[in-house]
């Protein structure tokens, strides 16, 4: 009997039901007697809860906003205090930079944004810019503030000095600070702690140097407080989130130190609590109730969880207050769904994996990329992480016996089958009578991915709806023999950009109910099964449009990344010189590049705003770009085959971090802790050596301390040996170094020193580390090796062979082949083609043989030898 969606009136019965009601895999009904898919049925309760999540989080908003102008409210930014009066309101802005949207400042050499804060600019003719404060309503202890010129400006100006003073009547003011030189926009930021116990008024003034071009002041993560406020509110909330309390758990460490289990977790719980600014944590607890579910059930209930989200990576390179709240309320979401998935001991019966941990890996992949609000690849539709957690958890839980018998039954009724479907048709009997059934996800990588890797599977940027489908055909390619396409030119030929554009008008797609549209998407619906995995047509491109129609190189890579991750596998669009590639991983730890080019020496890390493992991407070290940073991929995965010694190290590059985010780059109190702050780092590369964020905060110290040419040297000749099979990391590194020695026979040495080891880099082979191709193509990019697209010869033991570049090895590509001066082209997969003796006679040595790549329209000429 067919069922009825039932509309639930109360939120705690929708939450109570939910998970029980979307496992149900048949198609529901709904009011109007249609069909509504798995996917639909996900989308449409949870938007339910969302609109009860937002009318509740909104009420909870206005009734803490009444809450704060209590005397005794524990703390207040300063946003939301109402000043007294301004010196020229025009020169005031709330939420926003005189210098654009947001605020950027630099900490620690690294520019910072924040969504919120005050943009206050100078004004002429020597007069200060003034902005009063009353807060003679409030008993307040402290004011603390980051200020500064924006980030944005640079080097421009002469800069601006700020003073904070006090008064009891707001005549008589006394100065708390000065500063004792002009901020510009490349100088670090300022912190400031000041004691306003008593005081009625605060005044903050802004003075121009002389030049009021670019006098963009700014002031971010600013905050009255009681002083004991942080531990009020952890006892109200009940939990320990007291970052000055975890400070003085982690001063007892140093280099020599280890971890118990029990110090394991409180550096755990400290590594989120020092995520977020206090005050912003605390305002979000009062009306998030996600955001309290899921540090509940981080702190206080499993361990396990706590440390995969604590250790599974930053967001992105902006890593915001306001987005990691994002990410724990996706987080407190999800768990207040599923938290009973994640307590199943059970294991599963291909992998031998715990299921809970699966889930478990599963929710925290999402949460942690959730608030990056990625889209699909047309940038229509944002990834919906309960939906996709449900998805992925229904494909986990499936095998293809159904699908195994439905194709038999298509194969046994089709005329005219191919001696590939015979075969198919043979085997599939076989299997259903052996009842020997496949699993829908690629499990053996599936299950036991790390968050890095879950991370990447669960950004796949394809439309939610169609990742069943995406799925189905990885594994129909190969007659559901368990074996998985990699999509790509597997299902997308080459056409044009516009191909999907030109198709919908064509036939008024974008008007869903116009009759030629209906008629169209009816055909194509026979052709792909699109309805039975509840795709319809909405006016917007989905992927089956790229299959259908055809795309270019971008449109090729994204449907390969979307199908690799739909089964399970990480994958990623990336980007070449004037076109598109992706890698994807295949079992034993190996990543593949493929639609590829270039190369992984011309290779970008990422599109899209997504981000690589360990976010080992290009910094700016002294102005070293390094624009095809991709090959980091490599040093990550290695590193990450060692995750325990590498999460090791990572404690001790975390203390050191907590050193530089307590003192002021280049202030008397960080000389002081300079030693200790390299010791850690020292520390962390000798437990894990390819921990490229230790070698690269030491590179930095070095070259902004005094550091003995001597010393400099040392430090390179220990990043080049720890890094040496990996170039794009340690020649960079180096390159910084060595451009900051005056002792010209020491840069000569050096030089030559790294010489030899990229020499050495072309040597490498598979046997002595993953992936050897992608360092030894790095090699030869820097040392400017120059490589044919492709060779032929008609002796040897390669005869009448055109073999193309190594570095394509593994890859997807469509080669192009021309014997007759380019008047047509043979298009193959191989990348040693063979030539049969029709081919051979077409051989003309004043044409030569051209190739080339699908993708790219430029062909090569090569002459045969």
């Amino acid at each position: 009997m067919k069922k009825k969606i039932i509309k639930f009136a109360f939120l705690p019965a929708l939450l109570s039901t939910l998970p029980i009601f979307i496992s149900c895999h048949k198609k529901e009904i709904n009011d109007n007697n249609e069909q509504i898919s798995f996917v639909d049925q996900l989308t449409k309760n949870y938007n339910e809860y969302l609109q009860k999540y937002n009318q509740d989080r909104e009420t909870k908003t206005k009734e803490y906003e009444k809450r704060t102008i209590d005397k005794n409210t524990p703390f207040l930014s300063l946003e939301k205090v109402n000043y007294l009066s301004v010196t020229d309101k025009s020169k005031i802005k709330f939420d926003r930079s005189f210098a654009g949207e947001s605020f950027y400042l630099i900490e620690n050499g690294k520019k910072l944004k924040f969504e919120k804060g005050i943009g206050i600019h100078s004004l002429r003719g020597n007069k200060e810019q003034e902005i009063v404060y009353d807060l003679s309503n409030y008993n307040f202890d402290n004011f603390f503030t980051f200020y500064g010129l924006d980030a944005r400006n640079n080097n421009k100006g002469d800069g601006i000095t700020f003073v904070f003073s006090v008064s009891l009547d707001n005549k008589s003011y006394h100065v708390l600070h000065e500063d004792s030189n002009p901020k510009k926009g490349n100088d670090e930021l300022s912190k400031i702690n000041l004691n306003i116990k008593g005081y009625k008024y605060l005044k903050i003034s802004v003075k121009s140097n002389q030049n009021i071009n670019n006098d963009h002041g700014v002031l971010v993560n600013s905050l009255f407080y009681q002083k004991d406020y942080k531990t009020a509110l952890s006892n109200k909330f009940g939990l320990e989130l007291d970052l000055d309390k975890y400070d003085k758990f982690l001063a007892n460490f140093d280099e020599n130190s280890t971890l118990s289990n029990e110090d394991k977790v409180k550096y755990h719980k400290s590594i989120i609590v020092n995520r977020i600014e206090p005050f912003k944590l605390f305002e979000a607890l009062e009306i998030d109730e996600n955001i309290l579910f899921a540090l509940n059930y981080l702190f206080n209930e499993d361990n396990e969880a706590l440390e995969l989200y604590a250790t599974g990576g930053e967001i992105n390179d902006e890593n915001s207050s306001d987005n990691w709240l994002n990410s724990l309320s996706s987080l407190g979401l999800l768990l207040r769904f599923h938290k009973s998935d994640l307590q199943i001991n059970n294991k599963d019966t291909d992998t031998n994996v715990r299921l809970g941990l699966i889930y478990k890996k599963i929710i925290i992949a999402l949460a942690l990329n959730n608030p990056s609000k990625y889209k699909d690849w047309w940038n229509q539709e944002e990834i919906n992480p309960y939906v996709r957690y449900n998805i992925f958890k229904k494909l986990h839980e499936e095998n293809d016996e159904e699908e195994q018998k439905e194709y038999f039954e298509e194969l046994k009724v089709k005329l005219n089958r191919s001696k590939k479907e015979d075969k198919a048709l043979l085997e599939l009997e076989q299997r259903i009578q052996n009842k020997s059934w496949h699993p829908k996800l690629d499990k053996n990588i599936f299950d036991n991915l790390d968050i890095e890797h879950m991370r990447m599977v669960m950004d796949a940027r394809i439309f939610d709806q169609e990742i069943m489908w995406f799925n189905h055909y990885a594994r129909k390619r190969s007659h559901f023999d368990g074996n998985f396409s990699k999509g790509g030119y597997d299902y997308v030929k080459y056409t044009k950009a516009n191909a999907h554009d030109i198709y919908f008008k064509q036939y008024n797609l974008y008007n869903p109910n116009d009759s030629d549209a209906i008629k169209e998407f009816n055909k194509v619906d026979k052709l792909y099964n699109l309805s039975k995995f509840g795709i319809k047509n909405d006016g917007k491109f989905k992927g089956w449009v790229a299959v259908h129609v055809g795309q270019v190189c971008g449109g090729i890579s994204k449907h390969g990344a979307g199908m690799c991750a739909s089964v399970g596998r990480p994958a990623r669009e990336l980007g070449q010189p004037g076109h598109s590639a992706y890698f994807n991983y295949r079992p034993n730890n190996y990543w593949s590049l493929d639609n590829n080019i270039f190369g992984w020496s011309k290779t970008r890390y990422t599109l899209h705003g997504g981000r690589l493992m360990n976010n080992w991407v290009p910094r700016d070290l002294k102005h070293v770009n390094i624009e095809f940073a991709a090959p980091f991929l490599i040093l990550a995965e290695n590193v990450l085959m060692n995750k325990d010694d590498f999460d090791v190290s990572q404690f001790y590059v975390y203390l050191a971090s907590r050193l530089e985010k307590k003192y002021s780059r280049n202030s008397v109190e960080w000389n002081k802790q300079i030693s200790k702050y390299e010791k850690l780092l020292h520390k962390a590369t000798v437990v894990s050596q390819l921990n490229y964020n230790a070698w690269y905060k030491l590179t930095t110290s070095y070259i902004n301390s005094n550091k003995s040419d001597q010393d400099k040297k040392d430090l390179t000749k220990k990043i080049v040996i720890a890094l040496q099979n990996y170039p794009i990391a340690y020649y960079y590194l180096s390159k910084v170094l060595i451009e900051n020695i005056n002792d010209q026979a020491i840069k000569s040495e050096l030089n030559q020193f790294v010489l030899s080891f990229l020499h050495a880099n072309l040597k490498l082979k598979e046997s002595d580390m993953i992936n050897a191709n992608v360092s030894v193509d790095v090699a030869k990019n820097i040392l400017n090796v120059d490589e044919a697209i492709a060779t032929f010869s008609t002796k040897g033991k390669d005869a009448y062979k055109i073999i193309f570049n190594p570095k394509y090895e593994g890859s997807s590509n469509v080669y192009r082949i021309s014997l007759d001066n380019k008047q047509s082209f043979i298009e193959t997969r191989e990348r040693i083609y063979t030539l049969n003796e029709d081919e051979k006679q077409k051989l003309n040595k004043s044409f030569g043989i051209y190739v080339g790549i699908l993708g790219i329209d430029e062909t090569f000429k090569i002459q045969i030898r």
